[in-house]
Formats: structure tokens, C-alpha cells, sequence
């Protein structure tokens, strides 16, 4: 995955290359916080290709969360992948999105599927009081 910042003149200015994040990832969304981008993902993607041509045969789907620094770029050490299934859920996944708690996650020709979201709370930060 490559990053790119908008020029003045409307040109592309390369600013990050994302290492390989071993997923073929679908379409991006930011979230409303704006602090990351969502993406459907597809670990196997030979196994997508070969769904959308027979949807009886079944792909897995994950979501993947690539959160952003200030300036734009993904913190890559950070992704996570928030969602994974074999296929028997849902298959070849696409989009994803976060709703009121809310994971909502799409396909192309498959169901929408909506799930909890259980995000692990970061510990608060120790403020020198005791």
C-alpha cells in the first residue's frame, strides 16, 4: 500500500510505502474520528476470486483498522485486524464500517453482517498523583 500526499499543481508526492501487510485490502473508509482508516481484507485472495465467479465456493473475510499519525501516514505497527472469518459467516468482505459500537462489515455478493465491537481499552496514563 502506498501513500500519497496532494500537490498544488495536483500532482502525487509519495510519502509512505506500507510494508506488506499480508492481506489483499479492499476499500479504504475513514473513520469519523478520522484517526484511522478501515478496510475490508481478504487473506486468501485467489479464494475471493474464485467466489465471485461461483458464490458457492467460500472466502475468508477480515476487517483490518490501520490507524494514522498526525501527519497522514499509517502507523503500521499498529494495525489490527478487528474481524476474521472463514467464510461461513461472511465471505470476501469489502467494506467495513464502525458504528455506534457497531461493527458493520460488507460484501460485494454476500450479506451485511453487524457484530459488537469490543475495542481493548489503552490503560490511563499514570499522572504522577498519588
Amino acid at each position: 500500500m502506498h501513500v500519497y500526499e496532494i500537490q498544488k499543481d495536483n500532482g502525487l508526492k509519495l510519502v509512505q510505502q506500507v510494508p506488506e501487510v499480508h492481506f489483499s485490502i479492499d476499500n479504504l473508509l475513514l473513520t469519523q474520528s478520522g484517526d484511522a482508516l478501515l478496510t475490508g481484507a481478504h487473506s486468501i485472495p485467489h479464494k475471493i476470486l474464485t467466489h465471485l465467479s461461483d458464490p458457492h465456493h467460500r472466502a475468508p473475510s477480515s476487517v483490518l483498522r490501520l490507524p494514522l499519525a498526525a501527519d497522514g501516514r499509517v502507523v503500521v505497527d499498529e494495525i489490527t485486524e478487528l474481524f476474521h472469518d472463514h467464510g461461513d459467516l461472511i465471505s470476501g468482505s469489502t467494506a467495513a464500517h464502525i458504528h455506534s459500537g457497531q461493527l458493520l462489515i460488507g460484501s460485494v455478493i454476500d450479506k451485511l453482517v453487524v457484530c459488537d465491537l469490543y475495542m481493548k481499552q489503552q490503560p490511563a496514563k499514570n499522572s504522577g498523583k498519588k
